[in-house]
């Protein structure tokens, strides 16, 4: 049986770009991003804040299985100069963000780099009302949070 679906997604930032995309569950339970957007730094966070509450409603349970040459972030490596997720991990910074339906509000969770992978480090979660502008803010800091 499988757990229960939480709607979630990733913000990276990379470069001078954040990339907010929704992780959606496969039919066979396997965590993929989804229709990731890419916005120039130079944008108003209220905007990423947007972003970042579409990722959370267009999450899905049971999209359709990977084929198996593609890997779950495929999605994000098609629309960047680099191959690899071990290149891009390099360069990025990761939050982690999930919609905790009971309270209506999301979660930010700052990760920390440990060579090619990301995991959750000791910054508290950051939580934020449904608003974009205050959810974009805070997006911001927790990058700054994030290694």
């Amino acid at each position: 049986m499988k757990p229960p679906f939480i709607k979630s997604g990733a913000a990276y930032r990379w470069k001078a770009v954040t990339i907010v995309a929704p992780y959606s569950r496969t039919i066979d339970g396997i965590g993929v991003l989804t229709e990731p957007v890419f916005v120039d730094d130079k944008q108003d966070w209220k905007l990423i804040g947007e972003f970042v509450l579409a990722a959370l409603q267009q999450a899905e349970d049971g999209v359709a299985d990977l084929a198996q040459s593609d890997s779950g972030f495929d999605p994000v490596l098609r629309r960047l100069p680099v191959k690899s997720y071990k290149t891009f991990v390099k360069d990025a910074r990761l939050v982690s963000f999930f919609m905790d339906d009971k309270s209506e509000k999301v979660i930010l969770e700052p990760e920390s780099r440990h060579g090619r992978y990301f995991s959750r480090n000791d910054a508290p979660e950051i939580i934020c009302p449904m608003d974009p502008a205050i959810i974009g803010n805070s997006l911001k800091e927790a990058f700054d949070k994030s290694t």
